[in-house]
């Protein structure tokens, strides 16, 4: 026969029992949470310092190279660009400056205006040549051979000012060119080392689950990141460095040949 004062002691001990199991659960959860926070956050830190501790530690003589001839790299491609960006201003106002004391009414002559002129610009340099051929032209005259008149002597010596000039803006721009081609492969380098040592490592423990295999690999894949931006940054420059040159060149020759033009001549400006 049924007893109702059983049921009823179950009944009322049955949410007490419940909760208890609750309670258990709660602990255990929050135990086996505790170690799976513990391993993340290390494992945050870990990542954090893992292109320094790969370096420093880890890297074999070979990897520390790679880094280094990386860092390198940037560090002088970066003076090279700072150093041609603050020169391609320098020259671009000064040589503006030129141009305006020759197109100046109160400097009806060329020995005029480059008097008046201050500091250096191709401008100034093409007419500095310009005047010192034919004062010299005019002092050795009787001296020269007769095969080489004044048009082509006066020419050879504009011409080979305004090649100077056209080389020293191109100075550095080779070397930003080898940096930006270079540096994607000697980060690729290294990637490649660091994952063949990272397989080897893997090979010899025999332990070649994920968690192992994602650290190792996943730091050398830095090499090439920091390859591509040692090389990006060069290459820009470099193409904008370039397009600028080959416009002011391209006014400086037509320049050159007004300038040759009005001293042939012998008239003023």
């Amino acid at each position: 026969m049924f007893n109702m004062a059983l049921f009823d002691k179950f009944l009322v001990s049955l949410p007490l029992v419940m909760a208890s199991e609750g309670k258990e659960q709660e602990t255990t959860n929050a135990t086996d949470i505790l170690p799976v926070a513990e391993q993340t956050a290390n494992t945050a830190g870990n990542t954090d310092l893992g292109i320094l501790h790969l370096i420093l530690n880890e890297g074999d003589a070979i990897l520390k190279f790679t880094f280094i001839v990386l860092v390198l790299m940037s560090i002088y491609s970066w003076t090279v660009i700072i150093y041609r960006a603050i020169m391609t201003y320098i020259i671009a106002s000064k040589s503006k400056k030129h141009l305006k004391l020759l197109n100046a009414k109160e400097y009806p002559t060329y020995a005029q205006a480059y008097q008046a002129m201050e500091g250096n610009s191709p401008i100034k340099d093409l007419v500095e040549e310009a005047l010192n051929a034919k004062e010299s032209f005019a002092k050795a005259e009787g001296a020269m051979s007769s095969s080489l008149d004044y048009a082509e002597y006066l020419q050879r010596n504009i011409r080979y000012r305004l090649e100077k000039a056209t080389h020293s803006q191109d100075g550095g721009l080779s070397a930003l060119a080898t940096i930006g081609a270079t540096a994607p492969f000697v980060g690729l380098f290294g990637t490649v080392w660091g994952i063949y040592r990272a397989l080897i490592s893997i090979t010899a423990t025999g332990n070649a689950n994920i968690a192992t295999i994602a650290g190792p690999i996943g730091e050398v894949l830095i090499a090439t990141a920091f390859g591509l931006f040692v090389a990006i940054p060069a290459v820009l420059c470099y193409n904008v460095f370039i397009r600028r040159n080959r416009l002011f060149n391209r006014k400086l020759d037509g320049f050159a040949h007004d300038l040759y033009n009005s001293f042939l001549t012998k008239t003023n400006k």
